[in-house]
C-alpha cells in the first residue's frame, strides 16, 4: 500500500487566533480529527482509529499524519507495543504528504527500539541527531506516557513516563504524526496543542 488512502477529518477545534508572524491560530486536536491520513505501508485492515485509541499495524515504515502543519506544539500520548513492535514513536516537521521515512520526507521522529534504546532521528536519513538513551523495553505490552514539546524558545523536549530524557534544537514547520516500523503499536489519550501554520 502506498500513497494516501481514504481518510476523514475536519478542521474543527480552533479555539483562538494569534497574529505573531506566520502563526495563524491555536488549535486542540482529538485523534479522529488530527491523525487521519495513512502514509505508506500501513496495513489498514490491521489498524483502527477511534475517538479514544489508534492502533497501527505496520510492515515497514508507516504512520498517520496531521491534516495541518505545525511548528510549535506540545503532544502527549500513551503508547504500548507488543513483542514484535520496533521503531515506534512520533514525528514532526515532515513536509511530505506520503512518506514517513527516506524519499522526500523531512523532519524528525522519536524511535523506540526493541533493545530499549530511544532516539531522536532524522526522517529522511534515518540517522540519530542526538544521543540515544535507554528507556527499558518498549515492546513489553505495557502503557508508557510520552510528551514532546517544540517550544517557541527553539528547543524541543522529549519526556518518557514523566522524566525529561532529551532536548535539542530540532524544529521545522511541517506535519506531525504517529509512526511505526514493524508490528502492532497502540496510542491512546492523544492530546495535541499547537500553533497552526497552515489553515
Amino acid at each position: 500500500m502506498s500513497g494516501i488512502v481514504g481518510g476523514v477529518g475536519t478542521r474543527s477545534g480552533v479555539i483562538g487566533t494569534m497574529s505573531a508572524g506566520t502563526i495563524t491560530s491555536e488549535v486542540v486536536r482529538s485523534p479522529d480529527s488530527m491523525f487521519y491520513i495513512p502514509m505508506q505501508n500501513l496495513n489498514a485492515s490491521g489498524s483502527k482509529f477511534t475517538d479514544t485509541e489508534v492502533k497501527l499495524n505496520s510492515t515497514s515504515y508507516s504512520g498517520l499524519r496531521s491534516h495541518l502543519k505545525y511548528r510549535y506544539f506540545t503532544v502527549e500520548f500513551d503508547i504500548k507495543g507488543e513483542s514484535s513492535t520496533n521503531h515506534q514513536g512520533f514525528m514532526w516537521g515532515n513536509t511530505s504528504t506520503t512518506t514517513v521515512q527516506a524519499g522526500n520526507s523531512t523532519g524528525w521522529r522519536t524511535t523506540w527500539q526493541q533493545a530499549g534504546m530511544h532516539w531522536v532521528r532524522e526522517c529522511n536519513a534515518n540517522s540519530g541527531v542526538g544521543s540515544s538513551w535507554n528507556d527499558g523495553n518498549p515492546s513489553d505490552n505495557a502503557w508508557h506516557h510520552h510528551r514532546i514539546q517544540a517550544n517557541v524558545n527553539g528547543t524541543t523536549y522529549v519526556f518518557t513516563d514523566g522524566t525529561l530524557r532529551w532536548q535539542g534544537a530540532y524544529q521545522q514547520e511541517g506535519y506531525v504524526g504517529l509512526v511505526c516500523y514493524t508490528g502492532n503499536v497502540w496510542f491512546k489519550n492523544i492530546q495535541l496543542r499547537g500553533w497552526v501554520i497552515d489553515v
